[in-house]
């Protein structure tokens, strides 16, 4: 739906109602690609980058999610979907499948049409939103744009709007998808109450461990590790010679991204990282990206003139010049999704930056959520513990405790 928001007010000025929905579309793709709808959406968006431009694969589009080129109306056929018969167990027809040709299921090759399928079906839902946003800041004279629902998980989608130029301010909910709705219920209570609530400038509201606890938690595992000072100077010194990091501090992330309390944290200057990270630890496919965290004094240096992205929300073009600098934070086209680390919001991530800073010249890590592939972020120590325990993470810095392997 299409809202307008006044001080406490918001008025609704146009709903698209089921099945036109555009993480339904998008969804839909997600499955045919053989990978999980309604969670690695993710995927399909990583892949989009490696395909082309298609006027034909366009047309067959067409056929499944039609919309109006002036205003980005749009209408997604049922029937492609919903409807007809299915031989897959799949939320696709035989007809949808007639048209864009055998699904993806069971890790089959992934060819040069599935590419530029993939850019094809992201750059659709991109012509679509910027339509919408362009013809919803005509109507409200308004141009703070404010995002929310899973769609604007797409970060690739995300750094469009923000470089359009009818947009002068951007703000997309952290917890963009379902799981956001309870902020929005919080909110919603808060005015009912007469209360009042701050802009959210940072994500940190989940459990957090005093040293402790942690200890607690190391004695039980039975694991070697030791108390030390300035944890964040010896983690530099360990993440400048390529030394990869579970980086385990304060509070756990609200959403879906890792900013710097539940991490895994990496050297973006080494060319080999990504493949590292990918192979050692995430155990996921190669072609998919990793984020950077930057500090904020360092931000416009490699991003230049755009949107702050305090969410790691919001996709940019990495500068020419730091392209070859910072191979492994770079995807392959020549975008990063990256987050600001501000000192008044995450002071310990911020200083470890900083001293890594000293020591390469380059306030910038990759960071990515401390997790394996299909499973959960961690949110306890015996969790950080295991996932280090059972992958190629090098060192497990957990509150003041360094642990090593």
């Amino acid at each position: 739906g299409l809202y307008i928001g006044d001080k406490k007010k918001i008025k609704c000025i146009k709903k698209f109602e089921l099945p036109n929905s555009l993480g339904g579309y998008y969804s839909t793709f997600t499955e045919f690609f053989g990978f999980k709808s309604n969670s690695e959406e993710g995927k399909l968006m990583a892949l989009a980058s490696y395909g082309k431009y298609s006027k034909k694969i366009q047309a067959k589009l067409s056929k499944f999610l039609s919309y109006n080129k002036e205003t980005g109306d749009y209408f997604l056929n049922p029937v492609l979907r919903f409807g007809g018969r299915r031989d897959t167990n799949s939320r696709f027809s035989e007809k949808f499948i007639k048209i864009f040709g055998k699904p993806l299921f069971n890790n089959k090759k992934i060819l040069k049409y599935h590419k530029d399928l993939a850019f094809n079906v992201q750059w659709r839902l991109e012509e679509i939103v910027k339509l919408i946003v362009k013809n919803l800041i005509k109507i409200s004279k308004i141009s703070n744009l404010c995002l929310a629902g899973g769609v604007h998980m797409n970060c690739k989608l995300n750094g469009v709007l923000a470089n359009l130029p009818e947009v002068k301010k951007i703000y997309i909910q952290p917890a963009s998808s379902d799981n956001g709705v309870s902020l929005g219920a919080a909110m919603l209570s808060a005015i009912n109450e007469k209360g009042t609530f701050s802009k959210m400038n940072h994500c940190y509201y989940g459990s957090g461990f005093s040293n402790n606890e942690i200890i607690r938690y190391l004695k039980e595992s039975k694991i070697k590790f030791k108390r030390v000072k300035n944890i964040e100077k010896i983690i530099a010194k360990k993440l400048a010679k390529g030394k990869i990091i579970g980086w385990f501090q304060g509070r756990s992330e609200v959403g879906a991204r890792a900013l710097g309390n539940r991490s895994i944290l990496a050297n973006p200057l080494m060319k080999n990282m990504k493949q590292k990270l990918n192979n050692e630890v995430k155990h996921r496919e190669n072609w998919r990206p990793f984020c950077p965290s930057v500090n904020d004094y360092r931000y416009n240096d490699y991003f230049g003139n755009v949107t702050e992205s305090d969410f790691m929300i919001l996709a940019f073009k990495l500068k020419q010049k730091y392209r070859k600098i910072l191979p492994s934070a770079v995807h392959v086209d020549g975008t990063a999704r990256p987050q600001i680390v501000r000192k008044n919001t995450n002071k310990k991530f911020y200083n470890l930056i900083k001293e890594f800073e000293k020591l390469t010249g380059h306030a910038i890590l990759i960071n990515t959520s401390f997790n394996i592939q299909g499973e959960p972020i961690v949110n306890k120590p015996s969790e950080a513990i295991r996932c280090f325990s059972g992958t190629g993470i090098d060192y497990l810095a957990i509150g003041d405790f360094l642990i090593t392997k």
